[in-house]
């Protein structure tokens, strides 16, 4: 895959913004970095996306900024010249599109329909925009459409909001959301960078939707295991369940018949995709032990250990079914 498209892919949100002057666009990059998202979609919806894409990428020359809604060519020179790295097209229009891939950049048309993505594919794309996400048919169509063409990666926008990010986002075949709900235009307005950077922060913990899975519980062997296991289950009236390693005394108690990792145990995270987690937590200084990643039969993974423990507790992620 395109390693800018990776890069938006570990950050799962793409503010998409529309500014009515460019002068604020070295704050709001300010403001998403802060928040955990250096990254931005100026759209061509008003006359200033172009000085804004400059204004932004002087500013913030790591962040990603890219250009949304373009519908001409002349547009695609005017926004890559700027410091574009990514092209938004409005529908496929292969003009756009060839002139977007002959500068060089990731262009991202947008694509609702099984022949407008089959003829994204033809030109030799492999990701495209699903827009607009909620009025085609949402989740369901984007599933539907994912099986057609398992190969392409989709950045849904368009009526996504902090309540059906995740819904989105739980599919191995999307890269991003595209959303603006942490950049309202009332929010600029007022040139309120802390509320932007707050729900920025907001963003990124939603896009991981983190959630306790379990406690694991050491104990000696499996003898042990099995009697605390039942002692779970006859103190509570939890539902015991056997397993080759260890036993569960309802989903949210795993007894190891044995030593488990961790001096006191392990306590298992979910996360809606472990290698967006594990990228976020990597930008965050935390690191994880590749060499205790288990894999799915496709061959991606569906745990990984964390390097460190936290209170005596090792820390382990697990995908999300």
């Amino acid at each position: 895959m395109n390693t800018l498209l990776d890069q938006i892919g570990s950050l799962g949100v793409i503010p998409v913004v529309s500014v009515d002057s460019p002068t604020i666009a070295p704050a709001l990059m300010a403001a998403l970095q802060d928040g955990g998202l250096p990254v931005a979609e100026f759209t061509f919806r008003t006359a200033a996306a172009g000085a804004a894409i400059r204004a932004a990428s002087a500013a913030c020359p790591s962040a990603i900024i890219g250009a949304g809604r373009v519908t001409r060519p002349e547009q695609v020179d005017a926004a890559v010249d700027a410091g574009a790295r990514f092209i938004g097209c409005s529908v496929l229009d292969e003009v756009v599109v060839w002139q977007a891939l002959k500068r060089g950049v990731v262009v991202l048309p947008e694509c609702a329909t099984a022949t407008a993505i089959e003829a994204a594919v033809r030109i030799g794309l492999d990701a495209v925009q699903y827009f607009p996400a909620e009025a085609a048919g949402g989740v369901a169509m984007l599933k539907a459409l994912a099986a057609l063409f398992p190969r392409v990666r989709f950045v849904p926008t368009g009526g996504i909001g902090v309540l059906n990010m995740g819904r989105y986002l739980a599919d191995k075949h999307v890269l991003a959301v595209g959303t603006s709900w942490m950049v309202k235009p009332e929010l600029l307005r007022a040139r309120d960078w802390a509320a932007v950077a707050a729900l920025s922060r907001d963003a990124g913990r939603a896009v991981h939707h983190f959630a306790l899975a379990h406690v694991g519980v050491s104990t000696a062997d499996a003898q042990e295991a099995e009697a605390v296991a039942r002692r779970f289950g006859a103190l509570f009236g939890f539902e015991v369940t056997a397993g080759n390693s260890s036993i569960f005394a309802s989903p949210g108690i795993e007894v190891v018949k044995g030593r488990s990792r961790g001096e006191l145990g392990h306590i298992a995270i979910r996360t809606a995709s472990i290698p967006r987690a594990v990228a976020y937590l990597s930008r965050n200084g935390f690191a994880v032990d590749q060499a205790s990643v288990k894999l799915a039969a496709d061959g991606s993974p569906k745990a990984i250990y964390l390097a460190e423990e936290v209170a005596g507790f090792a820390l382990h992620l697990l995908q999300e079914e």
